[in-house]
């Protein structure tokens, strides 16, 4: 009788097998509630890279958009001058200036021949020389009347001392020979400036850049402006106008677009920091 007794008491009591199989049930449910919360974690993730890709190409387009409408204006703009100082009708300059817009960014300026500022919209540029300027050499030098995007240099007159974007044509008299150059300067802030490009954060990256792949402007959201290239390293995705680029401490999203009629191509990278707090 004992001997029956002591075998049925190693065996576990009803209440400790529903234990058991609740602990096992308990472990299962928790396993299943972890996955399904790690996956939801990694499906809100991938929702947020997708629409933060979405977001770079969306804004590099509109920005590229906006730039060459821009340039498109400052293009007709020279062109007219340059038809008119072609004629040698000097007269018809002073009228033409003066009903430019005056933005203090704004600095048009017809120089002749001899590299002397003729016309400008204020008197501190005029008989001014810019004879040995890159832009007014290049201009000397080659046949092309087709506006030319240069990079920076000193400004003259209104943005003298200032490192300026120069918009430039040759001008070529009824003979066909050089007479002079029409240029339009500004300060890299205004191509960078356009509409939705204000929605960039600190971090964020803004570049033009020639097709040649030289960098004409680049501009980190938060800092000054800088010239030199920042090194982007180990590119670990691309597409056709998209990257995934690996930096120092962040991986940034990068939108790449040409402008259709102009040798340059824009750069929008937005750090992947501010895309998944947006």
């Amino acid at each position: 009788m004992s001997r029956s007794t002591d075998v049925n008491n190693k065996q576990p009591p009803i209440w400790g097998k529903a234990l058991l199989v609740w602990a096992a049930l308990a472990l299962v449910s928790i396993a299943l509630v972890w996955t399904a919360t790690h996956l939801k974690r990694e499906a809100d993730l991938h929702q947020a890279q997708a629409e933060g890709a979405r977001r770079v190409i969306e804004l590099t387009y509109s920005y590229t958009k906006q730039l060459e409408e821009a340039i498109e204006k400052i293009d007709q703009l020279s062109l007219f001058i340059a038809r008119v100082a072609s004629t040698g009708k000097k007269s018809d300059m002073p009228k033409i200036f003066r009903n430019l817009p005056s933005y203090d960014w704004f600095n048009p300026l017809l120089i002749d021949e001899q590299g002397i500022v003729l016309s400008a919209l204020t008197s501190d540029a005029l008989g001014k020389s810019v004879t040995n300027s890159r832009f007014f050499e290049y201009h000397r030098n080659t046949a092309s009347t087709k506006l030319k995007i240069n990079a920076h240099e000193k400004g003259v007159g209104r943005l003298a001392g200032k490192q300026v974007i120069r918009f430039s044509r040759r001008i070529n008299n009824a003979q066909g020979q050089f007479a002079g150059v029409i240029s339009i300067s500004m300060q890299s802030e205004q191509l960078t400036n356009l509409g939705g490009v204000v929605a960039l954060e600190s971090g964020d990256v803004i570049s033009l850049k020639y097709s040649s792949g030289e960098t004409l402007i680049q501009r980190v959201i938060g800092n000054d402006f800088l010239r030199e290239e920042i090194r982007l390293m180990d590119t670990v995705h691309t597409d056709q106008f998209f990257s995934k680029i690996r930096v120092p401490n962040d991986l940034m999203y990068a939108g790449q677009v040409p402008l259709k009629n102009y040798p340059l191509q824009t750069i929008i990278a937005i750090s992947e920091r501010n895309i998944l707090k947006s």
